[in-house]
């Protein structure tokens, strides 16, 4: 498998003036996020040429492959590898691309358009030594998106810390501060130069949809999923589990989350309801739910693509803190539960608890949040009642 570093998208930039365009994604939702962006910019006139480099997901692998993207185009290279965005400059250079006042942003000069999870100081550096100006064109990176910039640093250094003392605790804090500060800068100067567009599919703290971007993303979603129908009905009229990997995150040792996945295939059963599990894309072991009785589908297409694709959706959606969650809600309208309020009340790691807390705060009037197993019971009892009761 071929590598590539910051130093060949340089030589790319440098090489071939007529570039216009560079993209890379980790994710299958961001291959959405890349499909819909490029149609955007070919609605809006842009004759596109660039590169799209897949990337390996440094704890769990690759998830996503060139046929999974429909850019149509075929001046558009994409580069199936693995690409490491280590940082090419000094110390100097780090240091001055951080300054509010630093600005190389001249408008006559060549624009290259980014589409990113967040804009990159890397990258803002290799277009300044290639004499070129950025714009970046951010997509929708799930949760991470929506998290404060400062929050979601901190959360990311401790989670990836294999050794979480106090005095790495309190470096990654101060650390994080320092960083989160000086990226609010860098996207207020990209904001200023209008060098910066949101892509996301949802505002801030909130589902109100994107008018930007939601119906590229739309039909992102349908023209992803090439399926057989008969593959995706088990997802109609079901409770549909959404499983995390926190134990490929180092959040949890594994068990407490499976525990609680399997007292909601149980309350599932109790009443009669067919469960479907979809475990997250970057999971390992789905052998485990396998186990638990229920039905499994460990597909390559994005949940979003497949329940843009059926004829009714689910009864409801349950799962921790994800964005997938949120996503049902504010794109399908479906009723979704959190278990977090319930997962407080048990033995979890710190991290796991500052996580949901957080999800709480930001989503409490989106999503419904049990307290304890009866509660939840009872509320997946009224929404298939009402469900039934619609048919």
């Amino acid at each position: 498998m071929d590598k590539y570093f910051l130093e060949d998208v340089q030589e790319q930039i440098i090489n071939n003036e007529s570039l216009n365009f560079i993209a890379y994604a980790v994710i299958p939702l961001h291959v959405i996020g890349i499909n819909a962006i490029i149609r955007y910019l070919n609605d809006n006139g842009y004759k596109l040429r660039g590169y799209i480099y897949i990337i390996t997901h440094h704890t769990t692998g690759k998830h996503i492959s060139e046929n999974d993207f429909s850019i149509g185009n075929n001046l558009i290279k994409i580069y199936d590898g693995i690409i490491e965005f280590k940082n090419i400059r000094g110390i100097a250079d780090k240091i001055l691309t951080r300054l509010p006042f630093y600005n190389h942003y001249n408008c006559s000069k060549r624009r290259l358009f980014f589409a990113v999870p967040s804009p990159n100081y890397a990258i803002n550096a290799i277009t300044a030594k290639c004499n070129c100006v950025p714009h970046f064109i951010q997509y929708d990176d799930g949760y991470d998106s929506y998290v404060k910039r400062i929050k979601s640093l901190y959360e990311y250094k401790v989670m990836y810390t294999k050794n979480n003392s106090l005095v790495e605790r309190v470096y990654s804090a101060i650390k994080s501060v320092a960083e989160g500060c000086s990226l609010e800068l860098f996207i207020r100067r990209l904001k200023k130069n209008k060098l910066l567009t949101d892509f996301r599919m949802f505002s801030d703290n909130s589902i109100e949809v994107n008018p930007l971007s939601i119906k590229y993303y739309m039909d992102s979603f349908k023209n992803s999923y090439t399926g057989e129908f008969e593959e995706i009905r088990i997802f109609e009229r079901c409770i549909l589990f959404n499983t995390q990997c926190l134990m490929e995150n180092n959040i949890t040792d594994g068990k407490v989350d499976l525990e609680i996945y399997k007292e909601v295939v149980a309350i599932a059963k109790s009443i009669g309801c067919e469960v479907v599990v979809k475990p997250h894309p970057r999971e390992h072991n789905v052998e485990k739910y396998i186990n638990m009785g229920c039905k499994v589908y460990a597909g390559k297409y994005t949940q979003e693509s497949i329940l843009a694709s059926l004829r009714c959706c689910p009864s409801c959606i349950v799962s921790i803190h994800s964005s997938t969650l949120i996503n049902a809600k504010g794109l399908f309208n479906i009723p979704v539960i959190s278990l977090g309020r319930i997962l407080l009340q048990r033995d979890i790691s710190d991290l796991l608890r500052r996580q949901i807390s957080d999800y709480i705060k930001q989503y409490s009037d989106i999503v419904l949040f049990p307290e304890s197993i009866e509660e939840l019971t009872q509320i997946i009892k009224v929404i298939v009642l009402n469900n039934s009761m619609s048919q």
